[in-house]
């Protein structure tokens, strides 16, 4: 588990990719990273009261931490080769196989009366023609929170997004559509070792 309080190597802002969607959708696109989210979301206020499962850890050594500069893996088949350097999610982790990316990103700030919904529809505002496959309430970290999946092009999305002691949390997954499903019991043990203190 990564717990972002005690964090030594993992500090707020050290890691590659604004939930990586950008990497994927300068692959698919490319326009640059503020596609997806319609510019610039750096944020100073990031919560350091979490602790998330640990990809990278697992046996078999299929996802790997991406670090701040890191590029992708050179035999991962959908890895960007942009040169641009996208948004910095808390964190991320890379499919070393078929560069899918699992990221964490946590914003705390006053959201003033918006909805899951709201928040939801705001991570995917800007991806072109998306279109959206799934989208449904579940409980995650004994909160509600919003599951959705869209696809744009060849590129799917899952986020889940809660709000939980004043902070918005949103977990995603990114891969090729082709290649989505592959990794996704992987995210949902993403998922299920996400606790917000």
């Amino acid at each position: 588990m990564i717990r972002a309080s005690s964090r030594s190597i993992l500090k707020p802002n050290i890691f590659r990719a604004l939930h990586a969607v950008s990497a994927l959708v300068i692959l698919a696109t490319s326009t640059g990273c503020g596609l997806i989210f319609g510019g610039s979301q750096k944020v100073d206020n990031k919560s350091s009261h979490y602790s998330v499962y640990r990809l990278d850890r697992e046996e078999g050594g299929h996802w790997r931490l991406i670090e701040a500069g890191a590029r992708p893996a050179e035999d991962a088949k959908s890895a960007s080769s942009s040169d641009q350097e996208p948004e910095q999610a808390d964190v991320a982790f890379e499919h070393k196989m078929s560069g899918a990316i699992a990221s964490l990103n946590s914003v705390c700030r006053p959201q003033g009366n918006a909805t899951i919904e709201e928040l939801s529809r705001g991570l995917f505002m800007g991806l072109p023609d998306r279109k959206t496959l799934d989208q449904r309430r579940i409980t995650l970290d004994d909160v509600p929170a919003l599951d959705a999946t869209v696809e744009s092009g060849d590129i799917r999305v899952r986020a889940v997004v809660l709000k939980k002691t004043g902070c918005t949390y949103d977990l995603m997954y990114i891969a090729k559509a082709a290649v989505f499903n592959r990794s996704l019991p992987d995210f949902d043990r993403f998922l299920k070792g996400f606790h917000a203190e």
